[in-house]
């Protein structure tokens, strides 16, 4: 606030500065007319020469100067657009502070600040429970190329597997009764060598 009010200060001391070249201005134009229209010789040669204008009387220019010198200095005269806003905002910035300054102090989050503004107030809801059902698609092509594959795999090795137990089933089935047949021959083959025998034998008891 204090830089404010010295910028506007600054801006009074220089309109006052330009207000006081206005008159100074006046002033030496005032003094150049009066050394133009005084000097006799000269006004012999604007007589001759016709130059009305610098024939007038000296108070009608001195008067006319003045009013257009006095009109331009009023006319831009800083103080004057500045008047006394320069106070009024300087009084609001000023009261604006201050009641930021007491909000700032008056918002302290203390524990008395928040007894005096804030209630506790507790609210218990019943227990809900909710149920989202959600459709989505189970199959798309792709997944059922893949299913069908899958099982069109699983059948045909499964085929496959029981043929392959199937043969080997078989063939173990063809050896075992091949085997039986053999055993079978055998014994058939040692039956009469074993009767001979057996007859050899009771003959020989007999003779002795």
């Amino acid at each position: 606030i204090s830089e404010l009010g010295n910028f506007f200060d600054d801006i009074r001391s220089r309109g006052q500065s330009v207000y006081d070249e206005w008159s100074t201005l006046n002033s030496s134009t005032g003094d150049i007319w009066r050394l133009v229209l005084s000097d006799e010789n000269l006004e012999e040669y604007y007589t001759h020469q016709n130059q009305t204008d610098m024939l007038q009387d000296l108070p009608e220019v001195l008067s006319e100067v003045a009013a257009n010198y006095t009109l331009h200095r009023d006319n831009y005269d800083f103080r004057f657009e500045l008047g006394n806003l320069d106070s009024l905002f300087l009084m609001s910035v000023e009261r604006m502070m201050e009641a930021m300054r007491m909000f700032k102090a008056g918002s302290n989050l203390d524990k008395d600040f928040i007894q005096s503004n804030f209630l506790r107030l507790d609210i218990y809801y019943k227990e809900k429970s909710y149920e989202q059902i959600t459709q989505q698609r189970a199959y798309d092509l792709f997944a059922l190329m893949c299913d069908i594959g899958g099982s069109m795999g699983l059948f045909v090795g499964a085929s496959v597997l029981t043929i392959c137990e199937g043969g080997v089933g078989a063939s173990q089935r063809q050896a075992m009764r091949n085997t039986a047949l053999s055993t079978a021959e055998t014994d058939r083959d040692r039956a009469p060598t074993l009767e001979n025998e057996n007859n050899t034998d009771e003959s020989a008891d007999m003779k002795n």
